[in-house]
């Protein structure tokens, strides 16, 4: 203990013991920061079109003269130069409808973009229609209701689990 106050008697000391609590208060800051938890925003949105089988355009801006796009999270489907890439565009515009429900779980790209779960005029989980047609593929870290889906559709041998 004497070692201690030692150490804060003298100046150099103080300026040692300043300068560690300034260092661990600017982690604590930091660490904070990058470790906050994403806002869960849920928003309806006019579709403009299915750009391809996990994407869709809509209109965005207070006066809806911009465009912005909603990729569906965790999943991703053929594009359309592959193989049922037109079709699955095509189901998602289909279920989708001329507006849809995002809730942006996962936070905006960097463009703005959202990326979430999408819900379809009729209530329906895009994310969810689309892997249990076989449209698309589940991400890794995709949860466990989409990951039962993708099975759904590759024991029934649907979409791009068939053959």
């Amino acid at each position: 203990m004497s070692i201690i106050l030692a150490i804060l008697g003298s100046s150099t000391g103080r300026t040692c013991v300043v300068l560690v609590v300034a260092f661990l208060a600017g982690f604590v800051v930091c660490w904070r920061w990058t470790h906050r938890a994403v806002r869960h925003t849920t928003e309806t949105v006019q579709v403009i079109e299915a750009t391809n089988g996990a994407t869709l355009e809509a209109k965005a801006g207070l006066l809806e003269r911009r465009t912005r796009k909603i990729s569906l999270a965790a999943i991703a489907a053929p594009g359309l130069d592959e193989p049922l890439g037109q079709q699955s565009k095509e189901n998602l515009a289909k279920l989708a409808g001329s507006t849809v429900r995002v809730e942006s779980v996962f936070g905006r790209l960097d463009r703005g973009d959202a990326v979430g779960i999408c819900y379809g005029e009729r209530g329906d989980n895009l994310n969810l229609a689309q892997l249990r047609a076989g449209l698309a593929r589940c991400e890794s870290s995709a949860p466990a209701d989409f990951k039962a889906a993708q099975k759904e559709a590759q024991k029934a041998k649907r979409g791009i689990w068939g053959a």
